[in-house]
């Protein structure tokens, strides 16, 4: 009986030391519930705005100013709103929060794979039914960021500001480029592509469509060279037709390129694919070249180097046996048609295309410094049971002690790029003209 009279006892003690602390707590929270504030400002520094805050409900904000030494300025219209949601859309998008401790509020950052201060966009990818699209491509534009939607199409990219633009990509679906939000949840639905049955494709013996061909026939637009920053016809190219691999034979601009479709076909080395040009053929299924200079290596330049890719109206790659027949042996390894742009009746049109760039290396190896580089010699010579001296490690006591990053000094400088192309047409119900001509120059690292 005394033992319950002194449990009930310490019981009723905890109770009275517990229930003043609650009520403390939930009449803090109700006081900062109370104070509102009321704001309209536009590119503002958070701090700013935090102090504003502050000075404006009369609440005790507690936050270090060098939490948010890299962010951007911000915008924030509220009206009779609490301190607690006004903070909240204040950092919405942000890895900022806010916690209530005692009368204060305590802001900090929180913790984040990585020191972006802006939270990853989140949404869903799905068909026009609702479905999502597991594995479609999420690529962040300007920064390049891409993922792959996971299960339900759900994804999760890493954006450096709150609004972005999106490519958003899916096999059989058409690609979507969109604005997003990572304040909120973005849900994308694709389209499905429509592929018309009617247009026209060129082949061997005259044109068809996707309807009636049999071959296998893979075209290029000249909207997809738009993309790739190269002025070469034959890198432009590169993964844009499926089984077209291409490997340069060494890194000098507009150098020879050995290309294989579909695989090696023949044990002799060189099957390269036959390349017709508006009905003429350029070698017998290999690239002839203009000029042997050495720094091109052996087999020069590429002649179809000289085609400016704004010239191209389009190129239609064959690649089996039911498409290259005509063509016998010499299209064995596939065959390239290119159809070059013609003048058209009408009024004259003239278009101008100029662009310039550097290009460096990124990164070169790490060398060892030439004391480093001794200290190893003399070790292996020590390891090996020998004395140092001028015969067993000449380059140290002979020569003098030099220091050179020969990596730096063959592919360390900045190459310049530039490209200038213009063109003419027009005509009449008796003749059309297209005129064109260009610039282009590479340098090397």
């Amino acid at each position: 009986m005394h033992k319950k009279l002194r449990l009930i006892a310490q019981s009723a003690k905890v109770k009275a030391i517990l229930l003043p602390g609650i009520f403390l707590q939930c009449l803090s929270t109700y006081c900062h519930a109370q104070k509102k504030v009321t704001i309209s400002a536009d590119s503002c520094y958070i701090v700013d705005m935090i102090k504003k805050i502050k000075q404006l409900s009369g609440s005790d904000i507690k936050f270090s100013s060098a939490l948010f030494h890299n962010v951007p300025k911000v915008s924030l219209h509220v009206k009779n709103m609490e301190v607690e949601k006004a903070l909240h859309k204040l950092f919405d998008g942000l890895r900022f929060s806010d916690s209530l401790q005692g009368e204060a509020i305590i802001i900090y950052r929180e913790a984040g794979p990585d020191e972006c201060i802006f939270k990853p966009l989140k949404g869903r990818v799905s068909d026009p039914e609702g479905t999502g699209l597991e594995a479609a491509s999420v690529r962040v534009i300007v920064s390049g960021k891409q993922v792959l939607a996971g299960a339900d199409g759900l994804f999760e990219v890493a954006v450096r500001g709150r609004g972005v633009n999106l490519e958003v990509t899916y096999q059989g679906y058409a690609p979507r480029t969109m604005k997003a939000d990572n304040r909120y949840f973005n849900s994308i639905r694709l389209e499905r592509a429509v592929l018309d049955l009617n247009e026209v494709e060129v082949i061997g013996y005259g044109v068809t469509t996707p309807k009636l061909q049999v071959g296998a026939i893979s075209r290029v637009k000249p909207k997809a060279f738009d993309k790739q920053p190269v002025t070469n016809m034959i890198t432009a190219l590169e993964g844009l037709v499926p089984g077209f691999a291409i490997r340069q034979t060494n890194g000098q601009p507009e150098s020879r390129s050995e290309i294989s479709l579909r695989g090696q076909n023949s044990l002799i080395p060189g099957g390269n694919p036959l390349f017709i040009v508006e009905g003429i053929p350029l070698g017998n299924g290999s690239l002839s070249t203009i000029g042997s200079g050495s720094a091109q290596g052996p087999s020069g330049a590429s002649n179809l180097n000289g085609i400016c890719l704004d010239d191209i109206e389009r190129i239609d790659v064959l690649k089996d046996a039911a498409a290259t027949a005509i063509y016998g042996s010499r299209g064995a390894n596939g065959v390239v048609l290119i159809t070059l742009k013609k003048g058209r009746r009408g009024k004259i049109k003239w278009g101008f295309n100029l662009y310039a760039g550097r290009s460096q290396a990124l990164k070169t190896s790490p060398l060892l410094s030439t004391p480093a580089y001794l200290d190893m010699r003399q070790d292996g010579i020590l390891n090996d049971g020998l004395v140092v001296n001028e015969q067993t490690l000449g380059e140290k006591y002979k020569w003098p002690l030099r220091q050179t990053d020969y990596t730096r000094m063959t592919a360390g400088n900045k190459a310049t790029v530039s490209h200038v192309d213009a063109n003419l047409s027009g005509g009449d119900s008796l003749q059309t003209f297209f005129l064109s001509g260009s610039v282009d120059a590479h340098g090397t690292v």
